[in-house]
């Protein structure tokens, strides 16, 4: 077919050129192919709120396009009925990257799928669908809001909180002397402390409070219960504390850029008004969708952008500079100046993973302004979505004893993949081991192998999670599952499915390299041969045979005296010898 990644080398050319030997290609396959196009990857939350905005990022493999010919069609979101739920253009790319986005409307496991429906023939449509297996969750998101005054943003984010019905949230105005003003839909006897104290909680809000009104102890405790239980943290900059008294605390790893030189606020400010407009990272999350729901394909609104109408102005904002940002740090909105260079953006939404939970930072307290637009319909489209994004964390670890994780999901042969055992469950923490084995197998049948999974760290027995990791280096292309074969975790129905890919996998393109065979033959004094042509083999082909002139003389040996003599002087000489070295 053409196809190799290795390519004839030019002493491979030359040795056919020198011995003469010609290549004679029978290309199986049109001259103008047909392109594959298929789903190679879909990524999803694993869990998810019913209400939830859940994003769908579908990578899309073009194989075989003839170029200036690509496929064109459209990439859907799909329910069991077939309904679709949302769907893009297919981008004119070979490995185009879409994400779609539906609501979540009832509690379960979801029978989403991914399809690409071509306007035209595809070479095999098998791979063209993809499930999507997403469990959704109907309970109330608990959300803990702290600030330090009543500032505009903290009135507005607190109204939106107990207006939402699927949000029970308790808001706490912490003053110097560490006393507090409590509000919200629940109330708390005292600050969390501990770690189970931290864990009720899905997303924690941390206005523009002190840092000194916590505890090493109480801080400590939140970090962990973030990077292992899932929590989510969202930052809200403030003109007094946040981010600069956090900079020598167990909370700084959690802010996703590093701070400045200024001591007092650790980031500087803009001295003019900014624009808000969506980042490269707002779309994969399903966040900063403010446009009405009766737009198709806007999900900013136009008058956002617009400073002549005055209020979507920010007036106040810190200004974050790019290189600030950690390198897992992900834009999720951006600031634009209004009065100086247009052209330039800064980060304003910040958002990076942390273990097992998610941090974002606002940059910002002024989106109360949009109130100047559509009422509260604005902000409510803004915070609300960041919070569900956060609370996500951990509805994946709520309620379930252990977790297995594996990272990548999709790895190349021979590269490491990471294994990462957390056990949630007290019980299982008490009786666990000093090393765990996980069993792989291979989704068509049989096992691949084993891998031991080992405690992270030594402190497990004070730990609220027992983490325990190993290496598993593939070495075949294939869908794999990895367990847990301790039988304490037997009946937990744990796995981590991975799929692992050939790096130089010549079968992604199966369509036939017409150019690649006619080189080779021109090269070698062939030609290419159609499939009709072969039954003419013998009088297409080169005629090598070579003919002796006149009747050769054949003389046997056998039957010769002198053979016979030679023989016998051999095997006497043998028997001499044996003799006189005494040997058998």
């Amino acid at each position: 077919d053409g196809r190799s990644f290795d390519a004839p080398s030019r002493a491979l050319i030359q040795q056919l050129q020198e011995r003469q030997i010609a290549v004679y290609p029978v290309p199986l396959g049109s001259v103008n192919p047909i392109a594959d196009v298929a789903v190679s990857r879909v990524d999803a939350p694993s869990s998810a709120f019913v209400g939830d905005i859940v994003p769908v990022n579908i990578d899309v493999d073009v194989a075989g396009a003839v170029p200036g010919q690509t496929p064109t069609g459209r990439v859907q979101l799909v329910d069991a009925t077939g309904r679709v739920l949302d769907e893009k253009p297919l981008p004119p790319a070979d490995k185009p990257r879409v994400t779609l986005s539906s609501k979540a409307e009832a509690a379960g496991a979801t029978n989403w799928s991914v399809r690409v429906a071509l306007d035209q023939e595809d070479l095999a449509d098998a791979n063209n669908q993809q499930a999507v297996a997403i469990d959704l969750v109907d309970r109330p998101i608990r959300v803990l809001y702290i600030d330090g005054y009543p500032r505009w943003e903290y009135r507005y984010v607190k109204n939106l909180l107990l207006r939402e019905p699927s949000v029970r949230s308790t808001m706490l105005l912490l003053a110097a002397e560490k006393r507090y003003i409590q509000e919200g839909s629940e109330r708390i006897a005292a600050l969390p402390r501990t770690q189970q104290e931290w864990a009720t909680f899905d997303v924690v809000i941390m206005g523009d409070v002190r840092a000194a009104l916590f505890s090493e102890e109480q801080l400590s405790n939140l970090r962990a219960v973030i990077a292992e239980r899932g929590v989510g943290l969202l930052w809200i900059g403030g003109e007094s504390f946040t981010p600069g008294s956090w900079a020598s605390t167990a909370m700084a790893d959690l802010v996703p850029f590093s701070f400045g030189s200024d001591s007092t606020t650790g980031v500087s400010r803009f001295t003019e008004p900014v624009l808000m407009k969506p980042g490269a990272a707002a779309s994969a999350f399903g966040v900063l969708q403010l446009a009405d729901t009766s737009a198709t394909d806007q999900t900013w609104p136009d008058a956002l952008s617009d400073a002549k109408l005055g209020w979507p102005k920010l007036h106040w904002a810190q200004r974050v500079e790019r290189s600030q940002l950690k390198p897992a740090s992900e834009i999720i909105a951006t600031a634009t100046p209004t009065l100086s260079d247009a052209t330039k953006t800064f980060p304003l939404v910040m958002t990076m993973r942390y273990g097992a939970g998610r941090s974002i930072y606002v940059a910002t307290d002024e989106t109360w302004r949009y109130r100047y637009g559509r009422g509260e319909a604005l902000t409510e489209r803004f915070w609300i979505p960041l919070v569900r994004l956060l609370a996500r964390g951990s509805l994946g670890r709520s309620g379930k004893p252990a977790m297995i994780e594996a990272s990548p999901q999709s790895p190349l042969v021979n590269q490491p993949v990471r294994v990462t055992l957390r056990l949630l469950d007290q019980s299982l923490i008490e009786r666990r081991a000093g090393e765990i084995e996980a069993s792989i197998n291979r989704a068509a049948g049989g096992s691949a192998g084993r891998v031991t999974l080992r405690p992270e760290s030594q402190s497990l027995d004070t730990a609220s999670v027992a983490t325990y990791t190993g290496l598993w280096v593939p070495s075949e292309a294939g869908a794999f599952s990895i367990s847990p074969a301790d039988p304490a975790l037997a009946g937990l129905d744990l796995a981590a499915n991975v799929t692992v890919l050939l790096p130089e996998d010549e079968l992604r393109r199966p369509q036939t390299d017409h150019a690649a065979l006619a080189e080779l033959a021109q090269a070698t004094d062939g030609r290419i041969l159609t499939a009709a042509e072969l039954a003419n083999l013998p009088t297409i082909l080169p005629n090598r045979e070579v003919r002796l002139l006149g009747t050769p003389d054949v003389e046997t040996l056998w039957d010769k005296p002198f053979v016979l003599l030679l023989m016998l002087l051999l095997l006497g000489a043998e028997w001499i010898g044996r003799r006189l070295l005494r040997l058998a």
